[in-house]
């Protein structure tokens, strides 16, 4: 019985996302109970969505974004940090609540993980 319910939340939730959802959009999501993050739209693939986490925290949902103050941080950071590439499920990333901010360049830097990723036939989290 959860998986069924888990499958109709996703369906449900990948209605919300936005239809134009493209390369290099910069979006906020939910993270935790009380706080957004901010990531960046590395590519959309017809399943999955590969995002850019970026450290910074934000107690309430940001309207604009200034990109240059955007850190993934350390691992050993006593703030979090976060994560140059990340496979989703677009049930996944739905999940998130994204709101699209603006929109920025993808550069051939951001796509490094991504092509680790590609090259070793990775996986996504679902």
């Amino acid at each position: 019985m959860r998986r069924p319910l888990k499958s109709l939340a996703q369906w449900w939730l990948i209605r919300k996302l936005p239809s134009n959802l493209r390369d290099g959009d910069i979006c906020s999501v939910v993270f935790g109970e009380d706080g957004y993050k901010i990531v960046k739209v590395l590519k959309v693939d017809e399943s999955i969505i590969h995002i850019a986490l970026y450290k910074n925290r934000h107690s309430q949902r940001p309207l604009q974004i200034d990109e240059r103050i955007l850190t993934f941080g350390r691992m050993d950071d006593s703030g979090g940090f976060g994560i140059g590439h990340l496979p989703l499920s677009r049930g996944s990333f739905a999940a998130w609540l994204p709101v699209r901010i603006q929109h920025s360049q993808v550069i051939d830097e951001d796509l490094e993980g991504y092509r680790i990723w590609y090259e070793s036939k990775g996986g996504v989290f679902d």
